[in-house]
C-alpha cells in the first residue's frame, strides 16, 4: 500500500519540483541581464539579444555527482549540435550545484574550474538573449518543439556502452566540447605515470559502495557485492595476465578488502574516500568531513579517467560507467559490466 502511495506522490512531486525550478531559472536570469547590462563595459553585448543560447543550468542538482550533470549535458549539446539552431553554454555558477560552494555563488562558474565552457559566448551574455531556453540539467521541456523533445528521448535510450557503432558518435561529441583544464590533466597523468609503468597490464574495477548499497536509491542499478567482483577479478587475472588492479571507488571499506584481499597488486588515488552513516549520501558525507566541492571533483572526475587507462575493465552502472567508454581512445582488451537490475 504504503509503495502504491509513492507511486501515485512521486510524478506529482517532480511536476511541482520542475515548474518551481524554472520559474526561479528565469528570475535569476533576469536579474544577471540586469546587471551586466547596467555596467558600461558590457551595455554593447545588448544586440546580443538576437542570438539563441541553450543555457544547461544545475538547480535542484546540488546533491547528484558531475557525471549526473553530464550525463544531461552532453545529451542537450547533441540536440545543438542535430539542430543547429542553439548556442550552448553551462551555467553553474548563478544557481547551487555540486561543483561550486554557495559562498561562491556568482562569482565562478563551477563547470569551468574542471573543463573549459563548451562554447565561445560567455554566462552573461547568453542570459542577455532574448531568445535564450533555460534547461535543468535532465529535464525536457513541454515548450520545445515536439522534435526536439523526441530527440532528447531519443538520446537518453541509446546505450553507448554496449553499441560501439552509436559511441563513436557520443565520442566525437565529448572529444570536441569537454575537454578538461590543463590542472586536471596534469593531476591525472601526474598519478599514472607514479604508479604504472609501460610494462605494467592493469585491470580497472569500478565499484559503487557507500549510499548506494545502504540506501539503495529507486531507479537506480543494483551494485555487485565484494565477492561477485572479486571472483571476477580473479577471472580475468588468470585469462588476461593482468599486474595490477586499478581500484575507483569512493568507499573506504571496500578499498580495505581490496588492499587485504590483492596486497600491493591493488592501487588507488590517496584521495578521500567515506563510510556513510545511517541513510547519508555520498556528498553529505563529503560535506560533513569538510572535504571542499573543488577537491570532491578533482578527484572524483581524475578517478574515472583513469580506469580509461586501463587495459581492462570490470564495472558496476552507475551514472559514471558510459564516460569511462568516452574518454578511452580505443578498445578494452576486455571489459565486463556488472547488469544486476534495479533498486525499487
Amino acid at each position: 500500500m504504503l509503495n502504491f502511495i509513492k507511486s501515485i506522490l512521486r510524478p506529482i512531486k517532480a511536476k511541482y519540483i520542475y515548474y518551481t525550478n524554472y520559474i526561479k531559472l528565469y528570475r535569476i536570469s533576469g536579474r544577471v541581464r540586469k546587471n551586466y547590462l547596467n555596467s558600461t563595459d558590457n551595455i554593447s553585448n545588448e544586440s546580443n539579444g538576437e542570438k539563441k543560447y541553450l543555457i544547461m543550468s544545475g538547480i535542484g542538482m546540488d546533491k547528484v555527482g558531475v557525471f549526473c550533470d553530464i550525463q544531461g549535458f552532453i545529451r542537450w549539446i547533441a540536440l545543438c549540435e542535430h539542430t543547429g539552431e542553439y548556442i550552448p553554454v553551462i551555467d553553474m555558477k548563478y544557481v547551487p550545484n555540486s561543483l561550486l560552494e554557495n559562498k561562491d555563488i556568482g562569482k565562478s562558474n563551477g563547470w569551468e574550474n574542471f573543463f573549459s565552457q563548451v562554447s565561445q559566448s560567455s554566462i552573461e551574455e547568453a542570459h542577455c538573449s532574448r531568445k535564450k531556453i533555460i534547461v535543468n540539467m535532465l529535464d525536457n521541456p513541454p515548450f520545445f518543439k515536439k522534435e526536439y523533445r523526441d530527440l532528447m528521448h531519443q538520446f537518453y535510450g541509446e546505450n553507448w556502452i554496449k553499441d560501439k557503432a552509436k559511441r563513436v558518435k557520443w565520442q566525437e561529441i565529448w572529444n570536441k566540447y569537454f575537454r578538461m583544464t590543463d590542472e586536471l590533466c596534469k593531476y591525472i597523468d601526474d598519478w599514472w605515470d607514479a604508479n604504472t609503468s609501460k610494462d605494467d597490464k592493469v585491470l580497472g574495477v569500478r565499484m559503487r559502495g557507500s549510499d548506494y548499497v545502504q540506501i539503495k536509491p529507486h531507479g537506480h542499478s543494483v551494485q555487485p557485492d565484494f565477492m561477485q567482483v572479486s571472483s571476477k577479478i580473479d577471472e580475468v587475472i588468470e585469462q588476461y595476465g593482468c599486474n595490477k588492479i586499478y581500484i575507483a571507488t569512493e568507499d573506504e571499506s571496500l578499498i580495505r578488502q581490496f588492499k587485504q584481499l590483492y596486497g600491493e597488486r591493488a592501487i588507488f588515488m590517496d584521495g578521500t574516500r567515506i563510510e556513510v552513516r545511517d541513510n547519508e549520501i555520498a556528498l553529505d558525507a563529503f560535506e560533513r568531513m569538510k572535504v571542499s566541492k573543488y577537491q570532491q571533483g578533482m578527484e572524483y572526475i581524475a578517478t574515472i579517467a583513469l580506469l580509461a587507462r586501463c587495459d581492462c575493465l570490470i564495472s558496476s552502472i552507475s551514472n559514471a560507467t558510459p564516460y569511462i567508454y568516452l574518454m578511452k581512445n580505443g578498445d578494452f582488451e576486455y571489459d565486463y559490466v556488472f547488469e544486476l537490475g534495479e533498486y525499487e
